[in-house]
């Protein structure tokens, strides 16, 4: 049977067209003791990503587990959405709770003037509010791994693409309650963690120490 590509928008004149989803899923997850990333992970999201080359399934698994994980540890909510849009070009993947919100809660912990200042700290990679349970890292390589890393939480957007060697930071008007995490990724991408991992290692091997912040504010 064939599969129906492309979606068309508007009229003759405006019309556009966009990729048609060949698979759409959510899922609404209870957050306590009880859940746990990786059996969500091997549960329900890998069905979707497993005809995905190695490669891009090990940067899905990384960057999902990663911010699953920070929405079961450390929202303070007691739900979180998960939504998988799959077209044949692209996977993109969201994750929401309405706790507290990530830029908030680190500018409460470190006693920051603003959110933005929240951003700024969680770009250079070795912020953690969990050290027993985190290494202040995982969030920052996933926003280096995926084609498009987006962060929404109160009114303060966190923005990281591939191909640009800048973050942004954006405020906006409208306040939203709690954290959104987008991941979105081309299904063909040719990088692979151990390449991203090591653009940020030194050569002699002790760890995590080349972090860059080349930050945009508007």
């Amino acid at each position: 049977m064939q599969q129906q590509v492309l979606l068309v928008r508007c009229s003759t004149r405006n019309r556009r067209y966009l990729l048609h989803p060949l698979e759409e899923w959510e899922h609404i997850y209870p957050l306590d003791e009880r859940l746990a990333e990786d059996r969500v992970w091997h549960s329900d999201i890998a069905p979707f990503v497993n005809t995905l080359p190695e490669n891009a399934i090990d940067i899905w698994h990384y960057g999902f587990t990663e911010i699953m994980n920070n929405a079961i540890d450390h929202s303070s909510d007691t739900h979180a959405p998960v939504r998988i849009t799959k077209t044949a070009v692209k996977t993109k993947i969201v994750v929401y709770d309405n706790g507290e919100g990530i830029f908030k809660k680190i500018q409460r912990e470190l006693g920051l003037h603003n959110e933005r200042h929240s951003v700024l700290e969680l770009a250079k990679g070795k912020l953690t509010m969990g050290p027993q349970n985190h290494t202040g890292e995982g969030i920052f390589f996933s926003s280096r791994m995926f084609d498009d890393f987006a962060i929404l939480s109160g009114n303060v957007y966190f923005s990281h693409k591939f191909e640009e060697m800048e973050d942004w930071i954006l405020e906006r008007q409208d306040f939203q309650s709690g954290t959104s995490v987008f991941m979105e990724i081309a299904n063909s991408a040719s990088r692979t963690t151990k390449q991203v991992f090591k653009s940020f290692i030194t050569d002699d091997g002790y760890g995590f120490t080349k972090t860059v912040v080349p930050v945009r504010l508007t």
